[in-house]
């Protein structure tokens, strides 16, 4: 939580001191026999990742992948591959991303570049047309939801 309100503040090196080594193992002790709750696990690697600490936070990630289909932790750790200049694993965390949360369009149009970079423009583009048709349908129902 202090780690979290240092980071909103723009704190970043108090978040680092706080999300000291003792501390995560603190949480890893907490979370042992709970394989379950990723909402914890979910917190800190975005803290750390937010922290600059891309390495840890991807242990993090990489767990809760390995738990549930989770859209944003697949993205998430999509991004870090992408750092690492890992490109076709990113394309496979990306694809997670995409069937864990298909409705997702930004995770669609990751996906569709990531295809593109590592050679796979054909199948890219043809996701960005099925986007691209699912679009005008999904901002007509938000804007219908803001009215009234």
């Amino acid at each position: 939580i202090d780690a979290n309100a240092a980071v909103k503040l723009g704190q970043i090196e108090k978040a680092k001191e706080i999300l000291n080594e003792e501390a995560i193992d603190g949480i890893r002790q907490t979370l042992q026999g709970s394989r379950s709750d990723t909402t914890i696990m979910l917190a800190l690697a975005k803290l750390l990742f937010d922290v600059d600490q891309w390495s840890r936070a991807e242990e993090w990630y990489r767990k809760i992948c390995e738990l549930e289909p989770h859209g944003f932790a697949c993205n998430a750790m999509a991004d870090i591959c992408l750092n690492r200049n890992s490109l076709f694993e990113s394309a496979e965390y990306r694809r997670k991303a995409v069937e864990a949360d298909p409705d997702n369009m930004a995770h669609g149009l990751n996906l569709a570049k990531i295809l593109m970079r590592t050679g796979k423009r054909q199948e890219g583009i043809a996701l960005l047309r099925k986007r691209a048709e699912k679009a005008p349908a999904q901002i007509g129902r938000a804007s219908c939801r803001g009215r009234g």
